[in-house]
């Protein structure tokens, strides 16, 4: 991963995370210039293309559930998040699990805090999810480039 691949999917995963808490929307015009300037980075990196290659069949994996997800509650999970996360993806390959599942688990325990002091059932809590896969992801993204 190159750092202008970081550079692009960090300034995707905090202006996604402002639409989503703003709006409960992340944009296309957040998340397709993020995917164009890190597909084409490992385009450039040039020959054999395995990073690009690797990001690509790790965003396909990961995606093709969230989307199915996404198309069935779309309440419970948005467009959005997907192509978030399949930006995350195209950029670290399959070492995206790391941000991914940490992101997840904040989420989900902030999720079932905030269910209980209100008293509903956890899945009557409607989140915003950039802001949970930002914090993970930046540090994730940020530590690779100065590694």
């Amino acid at each position: 991963m190159t750092p202008i691949e970081a550079l692009a999917v960090c300034l995707a995963l905090v202006a996604g995370s402002v639409t989503d808490l703003r709006g409960r929307v992340i944009p296309d015009v957040i998340t397709l210039p993020a995917a164009l300037v890190v597909g084409l980075s490992a385009l450039m990196a040039g020959p054999p293309f395995a990073g690009l290659l690797s990001g690509t069949l790790t965003a396909v994996m990961i995606c093709l559930p969230l989307g199915a997800l996404s198309v069935l509650r779309p309440a419970s999970f948005g467009m959005g998040d997907v192509k978030l996360i399949a930006v995350m993806s195209l950029a670290a390959g399959p070492a995206v699990w790391v941000p991914l599942v940490t992101g997840f688990g904040i989420a989900t325990g902030y999720g079932l805090i905030r269910a209980r002091a209100e008293g509903v059932g956890p899945g009557e809590t409607a989140l915003p999810l950039a802001p949970f896969l930002a914090l993970p992801g930046v540090t994730f993204f940020g530590v690779a480039v100065l590694w």
